[in-house]
């Protein structure tokens, strides 16, 4: 202590610092833990709100995957009204904006698609009335040349045909009394051949007749297993073809012309054989059909190639060597003639196939039809 002019005393103030460091170290920690704290907050508020935000950016990515798939029908659910509301409030008035486009391009491709549809048909009808009209066309000038020809001709060739028979007649005769034609078969053979040819070109003069002037049916009630008997009759032997008959209903009777049915039988039968030269097995096949009687004939001969099936019926179309291509035109005429249907089916190889439909007498307004179900079979 100093008093006055000199020194008298000393005077000591002693404090000490442990309370103020404590103090201190304690305002240091409180402020790293409220430090800490805000620096957790802060990363926990941006892990949420980048959370949100990513998982409604991948929906919006998703959105447009889906969009780019084709499937417009897909939304983003528009939560907020923040920025990734409005972006979301946006992607789906584009994606309804594109729907809407879809549906129009939709509507008009599928009305284009039906213009196209109703214009091909139109073109193909009119196309089928073409090929329909020019082979009408084709079959009319047969039909004039083969009507032509059947005016006159007919009576031409066969005046001096008779002659001729006449004259083959006559040297056979001779021939006989002075043994000639056992002493020289050659001379018998081709006396034979010529008669044979005789014979064949008077078949093609009645086939041509027979085509040109097919009169109306004289209808009348006709049992279909009797005419085939007496078509077998016409036909004569079946060398080595086997006959099967399959009868369904064998009390089948239809309103029709006779004579007419038998050489169309017949007609069906001779083409089986001749389609069969090494020998086979002709299934004929009768049973009811709704209101019609129909009728088979089922060779296992050669077959016919798919594009000769649709000439089978046209006039003077053959594949026979010594054919006139009138037969089977002769029998479509005639059952057409009787309001039914002659078709035709045939595979290479495996055989043919000819169904004639008649449609069934009515009793009082009722088909007549009985059942029997028996199958027979006749070697000729």
């Amino acid at each position: 202590m100093v008093l006055g002019s000199g020194a008298h005393g000393v005077f000591g103030v002693v404090l000490t610092s442990s309370p103020v460091l404590g103090l201190r170290d304690q305002l240091i920690a409180n402020y790293i833990m409220v430090t800490a704290a805000l620096v957790l907050l802060v990363l926990g508020v941006g892990y949420v709100v980048t959370k949100a935000i990513t998982r409604r950016i991948l929906r919006l990515r998703d959105s447009d995957v889906e969009i780019g798939k084709g499937n417009l029908d897909v939304r983003v659910d528009e939560e907020s009204q923040d920025e990734m509301g409005i972006l979301a409030h946006e992607f789906n008035r584009m994606a309804d904006s594109l729907n809407e486009k879809n549906r129009e391009l939709g509507l008009a491709n599928r009305n284009l698609e039906k213009r196209v549809f109703e214009r091909t048909e139109e073109l193909e009808d009119a196309n089928a009335r073409l090929l329909d009209a020019q082979a009408q066309m084709v079959r009319n000038e047969k039909l004039a040349a083969i009507g032509e020809l059947s005016n006159g001709v007919p009576h031409d060739l066969r005046s001096p045909l008779g002659a001729i028979r006449n004259g083959v007649f006559f040297l056979k005769a001779r021939l006989v009394k002075s043994d000639r034609l056992t002493t020289d078969p050659k001379v018998a053979e081709f006396l034979d051949v010529m008669d044979d040819r005789i014979t064949r070109c008077d078949k093609i003069i009645g086939d041509l007749i027979s085509y040109t002037h097919i009169l109306p049916p004289e209808l009348a009630p006709v049992d279909l297993l009797r005419a085939l008997d007496a078509a077998f009759w016409v036909v004569g032997p079946m060398d080595r073809m086997t006959i099967v008959k399959d009868i369904q209903d064998d009390d089948l009777d239809v309103q029709a012309d006779y004579n007419q049915l038998v050489k169309v039988f017949a007609n069906l039968v001779v083409n089986a054989r001749e389609a069969m030269p090494d020998g086979g097995e002709l299934t004929i096949s009768l049973k009811k059909s709704g209101p019609s009687a129909e009728m088979s004939f089922t060779d296992n001969g050669m077959g016919i190639e798919p594009d000769k099936l649709e000439k089978v019926f046209d006039p003077l179309y053959t594949t026979k060597i010594q054919g006139t291509g009138l037969g089977q035109a002769d029998c479509q005429q005639i059952i057409s003639k009787h309001d039914g249907r002659l078709d035709v089916a045939s595979k290479v190889g495996e055989g043919t196939t000819l169904t004639i439909w008649l449609p069934l007498r009515k009793y009082d307004g009722v088909e007549h039809a009985g059942l029997a179900g028996e199958v027979k079979t006749y070697d000729g």
